[in-house]
């Protein structure tokens, strides 16, 4: 199975390392990772006006992309936190896909091959 047909969720950081965090602790990561993914783009956007090469250009796209990841991971590890457990983050996760599909007359999300069926 190729990694673009593979769902992979993100694992919460819930490890001894992090025996002692609270609840404050975990959103405190959220917003210092959601900072991290702000200066990224800021400087993705600024090899791209000063014309940076494509391969410095593809490099901060990728630590962008990787910041973005880290973000994502510090909010399921917040959200596990508070209790929401892989389950109820799936539940959460295909309600609100959902939702948004109706919303906006079904405008949200271009129609994908598997979709044209609906």
């Amino acid at each position: 199975m190729s990694m673009m047909k593979r769902i992979i969720a993100a694992r919460p950081c819930d490890g001894p390392l992090y025996d002692d965090w609270t609840e404050t602790d975990f959103y405190l990561k959220v917003c210092e990772e959601h900072g991290e993914v702000g200066k990224a783009f800021a400087r993705l956007r600024a090899a791209e006006r000063s014309e940076e090469d494509k391969a410095e250009c593809m490099r901060r796209w990728w630590k962008l992309m990787e910041e973005c990841t880290d973000n994502i991971v510090a909010l399921t590890s917040f959200m596990n936190r508070c209790g929401c457990n892989e389950d109820t983050r799936q539940r959460l996760m295909s309600y609100v896909n959902n939702h948004n599909g109706r919303r906006d007359d079904g405008r949200r999300f271009r129609k994908t091959g598997d979709d044209q069926d609906d």
